[in-house]
């Protein structure tokens, strides 16, 4: 037997009508069915949903009831926090990060190069990474690093200049996902 119940007691304005598994919607003499029209929630979307609760808390902390208006989360929000908050939102052997590219794009030295003095070495990297949430969940992004030391050890800085990259690329899409 259908249930019918009507908004303000007036039975030509609106009403819903539900019998099992079927919902219509009667507004204004339109007849709208929702009869399966929405897909069930995943348990990847609702994973993310709390990525989202734990990253805008922290942003909450820093910046109360939204003053200073709006800011860059990948500048608010460090990539250790990200991570961690990642780790609590989908668990820790439930997501995973690949490295597609990794390469050193431009490598300068500038600066006094006696014996007493060392240059600055400057060096861009670049990375594209994957992550992958489930077997239907893979994004990827691109993200773009620097190291710039005053040092003599070039590798050094491709180092920096390459984990900066891989981190920038892994906060794009964790940050892509708490944004759509």
């Amino acid at each position: 037997m259908p249930i019918t119940s009507t908004a303000n007691g007036d039975t030509n304005n609106s009403s819903v009508t539900n019998t099992t598994n079927d919902i219509h919607f009667h507004i204004n003499n339109s007849n709208i069915n929702y009869n399966d029209a929405t897909e069930p929630v995943t348990d990847v979307e609702v994973r993310i949903g709390i990525l989202k609760g734990k990253v805008h808390d922290y942003v909450n902390k820093i910046f109360p009831s939204g003053s200073y208006g709006k800011h860059n989360l990948a500048k608010l929000v460090p990539i250790k926090c990200l991570f961690e908050f990642a780790n609590q939102s989908f668990g820790k052997d439930k997501w995973s990060i690949k490295i597609l590219e990794l390469h050193i794009t431009d490598s300068n030295s500038f600066g006094c190069t006696s014996m007493n003095t060392s240059s600055v070495t400057q060096v861009l990297a670049e990375a594209r990474v994957q992550v992958q949430l489930n077997k239907e969940w893979k994004i990827e992004s691109c993200g773009i690093g620097y190291g710039n030391l005053e040092s003599k050890d070039q590798n050094e800085n491709s180092a920096i200049a390459k984990q900066r990259a891989v981190d920038n690329a892994i906060k794009e899409i964790l940050l892509s996902l708490i944004e759509s």
